[in-house]
């Protein structure tokens, strides 16, 4: 696994699809520098992702958040290298977690650029943390809504918790670094979702819900072969239409 330490080299992961002996198309992030797929947001993908049902199109977002974060924990200092963290039993700080939440908010076009943050995220001597804050001040970026940028946010507290519980999983009861890791766990949460912004994007104000109990009767009534209320005519599309809602209803298919 690659530590990346330089700032100006930071973008070089992609996200590329292949396809699995079923013909099934899987989004992966790759490793420009070794085309070889990272083997963590791989598992994750995987593991959490795809195995639980989402689209195609659902992995690719998280694959692009995922990019996003090994983006902004490349340009905090000198580079995190996140599994020797984990190794040593840490996770991250709370100014590393400010600068995540940050960059969450820029379009990824603009967290690529050298120019999207201070050189500098670690805070130096005794400083106030005001002062450390006011210091990364930089040009303004281009953002993305508020949505958008919780949406992200819950998708990292999500990985790094999946990363701490492997982790966690690999330890014997009383190895000491089981309670840091908690802790850090605690940390990530807690902070995040404090910073997380309130959804204020227009699409939020849909909302999507299921059929009630009455609904659903009067649905399946209609649809029914013998429903003198149904719309379609042809035995055919009776038949058919009524065999789709069914089987729909009942295992939830998706396309993806």
């Amino acid at each position: 696994m690659y530590t990346m330490k330089s700032v100006h080299n930071i973008d070089v992961y992609q996200i590329k699809f292949v396809k699995l002996s079923e013909a099934e198309q899987m989004p992966l992030l790759i490793d420009k520098r070794t085309g070889i797929p990272d083997y963590w947001t791989t598992l994750y993908a995987t593991t959490q992702i795809r195995d639980k049902g989402n689209a195609v199109g659902t992995i690719r977002q998280v694959l692009d958040i995922l990019k996003l974060l090994m983006l902004s924990l490349s340009k905090i200092s000198d580079g995190i290298d996140l599994e020797k963290r984990l190794q040593d039993g840490l996770l991250l700080k709370q100014f590393e977690l400010e600068s995540l939440a940050a960059d969450c908010r820029l379009q990824l076009e603009a967290l690529k650029s050298d120019k999207s943050k201070s050189q500098a995220w670690r805070p130096k001597g005794s400083g106030s943390l005001e002062k450390f804050r006011f210091s990364t001040i930089s040009t303004p970026q281009a953002t993305v809504g508020s949505h958008t940028t919780a949406n992200r946010m819950r998708t990292i507290i999500d990985y790094l918790r999946w990363r701490v519980n492997v982790s966690l999983s690999r330890l014997q009861e009383y190895d000491p670094h089981v309670q840091s890791l908690e802790k850090a766990k605690t940390l990530l949460k807690n902070t995040l979702i404090t910073l997380m912004p309130r959804e204020t994007d227009s699409s939020t104000t849909i909302h999507h819900r299921g059929l009630s109990q009455e609904q659903q009767a009067l649905l399946f009534k209609i649809i029914s072969r013998e429903s003198s209320e149904n719309p379609w005519t042809e035995l055919f599309s009776v038949v058919r239409n009524e065999l789709m809602i069914t089987l729909l209803y009942e295992y939830g298919f998706r396309i993806g």
